[in-house]
């Protein structure tokens, strides 16, 4: 992985960070318009062009390009074309395929989110490394990023619900059984052996999930505490002094 950055030293407006794999025929041209563009804006920018000798993926591409950066109503989340202030992405931490998914990490610490319109030109050269193969690792990210924004603090309660469901139908199921044996007095194992199985395969399933909340409870302790990371996001505080009832922002 090789990044190129193309701004002079010191604090920049913009950031803009593009990650590449195989387009040496459209560096040129994009340089162009970026050039162009931010030109005509007239802020400082410098350009973070990330070389992927290998195909990591766009997440540890963006990653390695937030990390080198300086300054650093949505319809399509996968879209890389965002911009973001510099201060939001100092904590972000992008592991697996979530780049797609930044603008719903980053709406935990309560960013504000707009959309523009942009306008999409067809690819003057190569071909797109995209295809339907992506799919279920799309899926599989939704389910991560749901973990992710809901149970990152209480794992606990994402592994119970399972253990609930799974104690419920069990529970059910153990009743019947036991509804059979002593009204109809049927010998559960010789008639109901496999259904006699589930029963008890639920409830040690069940115990499983509540284990593995356990389990997640005490790591989530580990990293909060590692890390010394808030599980809270404060944007700004504002104090009065009591003795000349002025106002301190920090």
């Amino acid at each position: 992985m090789e990044s190129c950055n193309t701004a002079q030293e010191g604090p920049v407006d913009c950031s803009i960070v593009v990650p590449l794999y195989n387009e040496a025929e459209v560096v040129d041209e994009l340089y162009d318009r970026l050039t162009k563009v931010m030109s005509q804006i007239g802020l400082s920018y410098e350009l973070v062009l990330v070389e992927l000798r290998r195909n990591f993926g766009q997440t540890p591409a963006l990653a390695a390009g937030f990390d080198h950066a300086r300054g650093v109503d949505i319809h399509d989340l996968g879209t890389t074309f965002k911009a973001y202030r510099c201060e939001v992405i100092e904590d972000l931490n992008l592991y697996g395929e979530m780049h797609r998914f930044i603008p719903a990490l980053l709406s935990r610490d309560g960013v504000r989110i707009a959309e523009l319109p942009i306008k999409n030109i067809e690819r003057p050269h190569g071909t797109s490394n995209y295809g339907i193969g992506r799919t279920f690792r799309v899926a599989l990210d939704l389910v991560t990023l749901r973990f992710l924004l809901g149970y990152a603090t209480r794992p606990l309660h994402f592994f119970g619900k399972a253990a609930l469901y799974c104690f419920v139908v069990s529970c059910a199921l153990g009743c019947y059984l036991l509804f059979d044996k002593l009204y109809y007095k049927v010998p559960i194992l010789g008639l109901h052996g496999p259904l006699a199985m589930l029963t008890g395969l639920l409830i040690l399933i069940g115990f499983g999930f509540v284990s593995t909340g356990l389990i997640g409870e005490l790591i989530s302790r580990v990293y909060f505490e590692a890390t010394q990371r808030k599980i809270y996001a404060v944007r700004k505080v504002y104090r009065r002094d009591r003795q000349t009832g002025a106002n301190d922002d920090a």
